[in-house]
This record gives C-alpha cells, sequence and structure tokens, in this order.
C-alpha cells in the first residue's frame, strides 16, 4: 500500500514536470491558465496525503501483527523514501511556479533548465514503474549534465 502510493506520486511528479518541460519547449506560448500550478499543488498534496495514511497504517500493522514484524526494515526504507518524496514535491511545485512565472514574464531561463526537467521527468517515471535500467539511464545523464548534483542516495530506486 505505501510503496503504491509512493509511486503514485512519483509519476505525479514525472507528469508535472513533462507539462513544464512543455513550457518551455514552447515559450511565447501560455499551454496552461494560471490555475495550473494549483491545481498541481493540490494533485500533488493529495497525493501526499495518501501517503502519509499508507505510511500510518503500515506502522499500525507492524506494531500489531507479529508476524509482519520482520517487514520492519523494508518499512522503514519506504518510510525514508516517503521523506525524500514529499521534499522533492515541494521541490518540484516550487521549480513549477518559478519557470511558469518567468516564462509568462518572458523572462530568459537559465541554460539547459530544459534538459535538466526533461531528464528529472523521465527519472521519476522510470523510478515510478520499477524501471531500474531506465533510472540508471537517466540518472548517468543527470550526473553528466549537472556534476554539480549529489546522487549518492539510491533509496529511491530500491
Amino acid at each position: 500500500m505505501l510503496r503504491t502510493a509512493l509511486d503514485s506520486v512519483l509519476a505525479a511528479l514525472s507528469g508535472t514536470l513533462t507539462h513544464l518541460d512543455g513550457v518551455i519547449d514552447q515559450p511565447g506560448r501560455e499551454p496552461f491558465d494560471a490555475s495550473w500550478t494549483t491545481a498541481e499543488g493540490d494533485t500533488l498534496n493529495a497525493g501526499l496525503a495518501d501517503v502519509a495514511e499508507a505510511r500510518a497504517t503500515a506502522r499500525q500493522v507492524i506494531r500489531a501483527a507479529p508476524r509482519r514484524r520482520a517487514a520492519r526494515p523494508a518499512i522503514e526504507g519506504l518510510e525514508r523514501q516517503a521523506t525524500q518524496i514529499t521534499v522533492l514535491t515541494g521541490a518540484v511545485l516550487n521549480l513549477a511556479r518559478t519557470t511558469t512565472a518567468a516564462v509568462r514574464s518572458g523572462e530568459d531561463l537559465p541554460e539547459g533548465l530544459h534538459a535538466a526537467i526533461g531528464d528529472l521527468a523521465e527519472g521519476l517515471s522510470a523510478l515510478a514503474s520499477h524501471d531500474t535500467a531506465a533510472a540508471s539511464r537517466a540518472e548517468a545523464i543527470l550526473t553528466a549534465s549537472h556534476p554539480e548534483l549529489d546522487f549518492g542516495h539510491r533509496e529511491l530506486a530500491q
């Protein structure tokens, strides 16, 4: 249940970034209304609420069902992933807000932003679908094009 909720949020994040990538790809054209980022925030926050509920259920099952206690390390790993995904969701929403505002006002976007957003969307999609080969390719692309990023944690790919 928790894994499913996490995968759902990862897929939604990928969708948000894919749409944002399209906005950047076609500057001057506004393919969304001004409430797009608010609607995306609502969708992503609803997904995080599902994650919170699944986390609580998982904790309760581990405490109440002695046979499930062996799953504790796996649940703890998913708990760490949930925390990371919550932080990532905030970052993606901030990126969406600032990027769409910059596109609307005609500002120049940082070089490489378009490619980085596309690569991140692809990587999140691969993680959501458990395509480890695609996730490794996306990580390699991001590492090569953005050496300042730290990909030392591999917990999300597990």
